[in-house]
């Protein structure tokens, strides 16, 4: 299947006269979420303009050289589609350090095939092969039968891959490429010349541990009534991200809790026994834990009165809630200075929306003191996306509240989202793939507005 936005990408790279040459086989083009291009240095800033001007985002990655990444989401086709742009043919791993001059051979060779500029057999045969090589230390099967397919074919000129290696200083039969041995590899590993891997080193380091401060990713609240999916999307959108996605819980489940405080599980098992605080006898909303709606939350007199029902007995399990929300905060915080995406599961908000939404003899003092608390102190995510609809629709699918509890609750969602920034809803009653490729959309667009 083609993809508008690639096709339109090299569009522009002709009618711009870049000098460029695709690394990968045509065929391969439009099954594969990564394009290697190899492009002329004097060309670079240009096809970076280009790109950018598409939609794409550069990715730092210092480190990579001579790799420049670009990125995008494509919502039409629902594939993510990253350029790996290469203005010198090197190879080595985990360091580009072998260079070579191959790339004006192979600028030199290309051929246009379908308007699309592509290596010619011999250029494809070495590069393939250095890079099984050199790169990945064996030669696998898919790859071994292209090189047969290429070193086989009756237009295939074995006299250039000879030319080839003698340019970079290399005695080496072509035949004994295409050997399961090791041969080959100690060959060239001896005889190409070789530069020093500090400065990759540095730059690796760099982008290891502070990959956030090159490419600010983005916190996103996941939040809605039981039922509305949040796992499967959870879970839909760990496995398809790119750039790397971790997951935070934030709401009551015991079992779902993977960031626990050590006082969590004794404070849990103190009130089982005493029956004393509510903190931990929500069974039937572990789901709920926050609030921020200004008409609703109680006033300041009211406050008062509260924290003086608050028995001191009740006062570690309020702690010990507060800083187990902000040790998750904490962490999150930590894996987006890291370089990846944060994506919570629930939110503090869910603690307004248990305090509006069951019976009053429920609705302890201390819940109230928490979701005043979270409301006045606790940070918001980047960006909130309430997965709703159809209420009817939602209790059909897993039977867990009565469709008018889930109404009301989906409304006092939406009454939250109007006094934040960055809130999106999102309908949960279209298929499973829409819905991805809506929220993927909405993450990539701001994500692409803070890095352009």
């Amino acid at each position: 299947m083609k993809i508008d936005i690639i096709d339109t990408t090299f569009r522009h790279l002709n009618d711009s006269n870049i000098n460029y040459v695709l690394l990968r086989s045509l065929d391969s083009l439009y099954q594969s979420e990564d394009i290697d291009l190899l492009c002329e240095q004097k060309h670079i800033r240009q096809l970076r303009a280009i790109l950018i001007a598409l939609g794409f985002v550069e990715l730092k990655s210092p480190g990579h050289k001579p790799h420049i990444f670009f990125i995008l989401f494509d919502f039409d086709s629902g594939k993510w589609i990253k350029f790996d742009i290469i203005n010198q043919i090197s190879f080595g791993f985990p360091y580009k350090t072998y260079q070579t001059h191959l790339a004006t051979e192979f600028l030199a060779t290309k051929f246009n095939e379908k308007d699309i500029y592509v290596l010619s057999k011999e250029s494809e045969f070495l590069l393939l092969a250095m890079h099984c090589l050199l790169d990945k230390k064996l030669i696998e099967n898919k790859y071994n039968e292209r090189l047969l397919h290429l070193y086989s074919s009756s237009d295939f000129e074995h006299s250039k891959i000879s030319g080839y290696l003698s340019q970079l200083s290399v005695s080496l039969s072509p035949d004994l490429l295409l050997q399961p041995n090791n041969e080959a590899r100690e060959i060239l590993s001896q005889q190409l010349s070789k530069t020093s891997d500090t400065s990759h080193k540095i730059g690796r380091f760099f982008y290891t541990y502070f990959r956030g401060l090159l490419n600010p990713k983005i916190t996103i609240a996941l939040i809605g009534p039981d039922g509305v999916g949040k796992s499967t999307v959870i879970s839909e959108l760990t496995n398809s991200f790119p750039l790397g996605i971790k997951s935070v819980y934030m709401g009551w489940s015991d079992h779902e809790n993977t960031l626990k405080l050590p006082t969590s599980k004794w404070l849990y098992r103190r009130y089982n026994k005493t029956k004393t605080s509510s903190i931990v006898e929500k069974p039937e909303f572990p789901s709920e834990v926050q609030a921020l709606s200004e008409n609703i939350q109680p006033h300041k007199e009211q406050i008062k009165v509260t924290v003086q029902k608050i028995h001191w007995k009740q006062l570690p399990g309020i702690i010990n809630e507060i800083a187990e929300q902000y040790t998750r905060y904490f962490y999150a915080k930590y894996y987006k200075f890291r370089g990846a995406f944060v994506l919570y599961d629930r939110y503090v908000y869910d603690q307004f929306i248990f305090n509006s939404t069951a019976k009053k003899e429920e609705v302890k003092p201390q819940d109230k003191i928490l979701a005043e608390f979270f409301k006045r102190f606790f940070p918001d995510p980047d960006l909130t996306i309430l997965l709703a609809g159809d209420a009817e629709l939602i209790h059909q699918r897993k039977n867990e509240l009565p469709a008018h509890k889930i109404a009301k609750r989906i409304a006092l969602y939406e009454e939250i989202g109007r006094t934040k920034k960055n809130f999106h809803i999102i309908d949960v009653n279209v298929a499973l793939e829409l819905e991805i490729k809506r929220i993927t959309q909405i993450i990539w667009q701001e994500f692409k507005n803070r890095n352009s």
